[in-house]
Order: C-alpha cells, then structure tokens, then sequence
C-alpha cells in the first residue's frame, strides 16, 4: 500500500466507485477486461484513500460492516449507495 492509510472521517466529503481494468488478447484484438472495483475516500485536501475490492465474498461483507457500523450519522449518507454498488 502506497500514500495516505488514515483519514479522519470529518475529512472525507466524497465517495467514489472506480472500475480496473487489464489489457486482454481476445481473436488478435487488445480489449479491456475488468478486473476489480476501487472505493475511493476522498477529501478536499487531496488526502484521498483507495480500497481495491476484496476477492473474497465475505472480506468485502466484512469491510463494508466496519464501515457502516463506524461512519458517523451525518457522513452515513455518502456512503449508503456506493457501498451497495461495491
């Protein structure tokens, strides 16, 4: 891991979803193939963390229940549709 690994949760006033992709061969052609989703925590002091998604089912379940149980109320609803989408 690289850059910041805290962020206060006053700090973060965006929350993202960003696909990765990998270059793939398919019949002589280069085409995009997906490869994970990022949340991406952001501030408006730069200050931004990023998440790549857990492989596993159930350490995304878990994350995604830390985040819901610790996010303050007022910073809840930033967070409800982009960890659905997650």
């Amino acid at each position: 891991m690289s850059g910041k690994e805290k962020l206060k949760w006053s700090q973060v006033d965006r929350v993202k979803l960003s696909d990765e992709y990998i270059a793939a061969g398919k019949a002589g052609m280069v085409i995009p193939k997906k490869l994970q989703k990022r949340l991406k925590l952001e501030s408006n002091a730069d200050d931004d963390i990023v998440t790549n998604e857990p492989q596993l089912r159930s350490a995304r379940e878990w994350v995604i229940h830390q985040i819901i149980e610790k996010v303050p109320a007022a910073k809840r609803e930033l967070f409800n549709d982009v960890l659905r989408k997650w």
